[in-house]
């Protein structure tokens, strides 16, 4: 009811049912300022966060999900070896798309795409997300955003980086979408790198650097089919450095399914000749039946049950233990197997790891071939390198044996308490590592040594050489070889093992094939370059030191 004011009053009054309705509507009015008030500050916010990021969205704004970051892998020295950064994926809602060919066509000036005909099926099914992209780069999303597309959205996606690329790809693996791990220690170590931990290789980048871009540099003067570098500490079998080639750069998704580009340093197994003969020499000096006195007639071909054994560098005439090395003598090294017989030789192949798959902190390794049943003359062929096959790094961790007082320490690639803690294999005598490493060296240091290429004058080295024929199709093709070659730095007390292979070099400069040839000048090249990178100091700056010393004496 309204009720009419006296004369003196100057307002309306309003009750009953109007009044009511009134109230109500102030009511709205209010909550409606309120909503428009707290929606105009939000978007004042929002636009004050744009504009102090330099960027205008114009589309849906990008969503981030909530989770844990991937851990890092390092190498040994806190340089990131992987590492996941955000990335922009984009999606589109079709239930909002009302020109797809145009819209395509708009992203197509920014962007490849390479299923456009399965997106227009899902546009047509009005499917409301529907990735167009994954993992683009900041520059490119921001162009999109530009174009103001409302069916167009995007998701924060981490992407793995590989700052050193292909130079360290063979170990540590690789990332695919969705953060699935492929190989390496990203696919070993997945469950920890998931929760954002961090992964410490053992590897040093620098030597890896060196050893990816020497090796390469061989492969390509060789035209070889591929190589291998590793280089390993031969105190405490920590791998600091290890590449194969043909590798992939993990960075470019498309390498990712490229199976021709493997992990040989682990995976690959070969037959790869006379240095086999560091170990049963090694072995026959443990068990006290050769010395360095001891003499073999090599003066003809060695026949062993239907085997004719011949030397590669014939000498025609009796041999030392020194000689039999030094010219790697096929015929000189049978006779030592024979005498060391088939049950020594299997316990040293045995206690050097050559019949179990070794465990290095990666999943992708392959056993030893080495067949169960015996001849006698596979004593013979397997004294020198033939008749069973180990992948190369198995390989370096036996040699090392020979050099480091007798130890056979399983080689690792991550600095893990589960292979720090291994035990240790006692094999040789320290005896036998003294008389190894001296044989070690005049191979290098003697004219007629067959690794006489890498005697650098600044640093004391030793190696051995070997080159084995490719076995293929059931037989051994003397056309095409397995050439390696291992080295120790320094000699006198080894704390380095070097080991190349080169899988069917050509020949060079009209030169052989061989090992002393090929693998051994890019050990060469590969040392002088570590060497100042570990501290190795070189014999001439150990004289000038010695010099300034008695200067300062005096």
């Amino acid at each position: 009811m309204l009720e009419t004011a006296s004369s003196n009053s100057k307002s309306i009054k309003i009750d009953g049912a109007n009044k009511l309705a009134i109230e109500v509507c102030k009511q709205r009015v209010i909550a409606v300022s309120v909503i428009f008030f707290v929606t105009t500050l939000l978007i004042t916010i929002k636009l004050f966060y744009i504009s102090v990021n330099n960027s205008i969205v114009y589309s849906n704004e990008i969503h981030k999900p909530d989770s844990v970051v991937r851990g890092r892998i390092l190498d040994r020295n806190g340089k990131i070896i992987a590492t996941s950064l955000p990335s922009y994926s984009l999606y589109l809602d079709a239930t909002k798309v009302k020109h797809p060919l145009i819209l395509l066509d708009k992203l197509l000036n920014i962007i490849p795409i390479n299923n456009k005909k399965r997106i227009l099926e899902k546009i047509n099914n009005k499917e409301k997300f529907i990735y167009v992209a994954r993992q683009l780069s900041p520059e490119n999303a921001k162009k999109i955003l530009y174009l103001g597309e409302p069916s167009l959205d995007f998701i924060i996606e981490p992407l793995r980086i590989y700052p050193l690329e292909e130079e360290t790809s063979v170990l540590v693996g690789h990332v695919g979408l969705d953060d699935n791990a492929h190989a390496g220690v990203e696919r070993s170590y997945n469950n920890k790198l998931k929760k954002g931990k961090d992964v410490v290789l053992t590897i040093d980048s620098r030597l890896q650097s060196i050893v990816h871009n020497k090796l390469k540099e061989g492969l390509n003067s060789f035209k070889a089919k591929a190589a291998v570098g590793i280089i390993i500490d031969v105190t405490n079998g920590e791998v600091l450095a290890a590449t194969s080639f043909p590798n992939l750069n993990p960075n470019i998704r498309s390498h990712h399914s490229d199976h021709s580009r493997i992990n040989r340093v682990t995976m690959s197994n070969y037959e790869i000749g006379s240095i086999f003969k560091s170990f049963t020499i090694a072995s026959a000096l443990n068990e006290d039946i050769v010395n360095l006195n001891s003499k073999f007639d090599a003066s003809k071909p060695f026949k062993v049950k239907g085997l004719l054994v011949k030397d590669f560098y014939a000498q025609n005439r009796i041999l030392d233990l020194e000689e039999v090395f030094l010219y790697s003598s096929n015929i000189g090294s049978s006779k030592i197997a024979m005498e060391l017989g088939k049950d020594k030789q299997n316990y040293y192949f045995s206690a050097l790891g050559f019949k179990k798959n070794i465990k290095i902190g990666i999943f992708e390794t392959s056993s030893p071939i080495f067949p169960a049943n015996s001849a006698e003359s596979d004593i013979a062929v397997r004294s020198y390198g033939y008749g069973i096959s180990i992948n190369p790094l198995q390989a370096l961790a036996a040699l090392a044996a020979t050099v480091n007082g007798g130890m056979y320490i399983e080689p690792m690639v991550v600095k893990d308490p589960l292979y720090e803690e291994r035990p240790i294999i006692k094999v040789f005598k320290p005896e036998v590592s003294s008389i190894m490493k001296h044989l070690y060296r005049i191979v290098v240091e003697d004219e007629r040594g067959t690794a006489n290429l890498i005697n650098i004058k600044e640093y004391d080295i030793g190696g051995k050489t070997g080159t084995a024929d490719k076995y293929e199709n059931g037989k051994y093709n003397s056309k095409k070889n397995i050439s390696s070659f291992v080295a120790f730095l320094p000699i006198n007390q080894p704390k380095y093992g070097i080991f190349i292979l080169l899988d069917e070099p050509n020949l060079h400069k009209n030169k052989e094939s061989t090992a002393g040839w090929t693998a051994v000048p890019i050990a060469k090249e590969i040392i002088k370059e570590m060497a100042p990178v570990i501290g190795e100091p070189s014999k001439h700056v150990n004289l000038n030191n010695n010099l300034i010393q008695e200067i300062v004496l005096q």
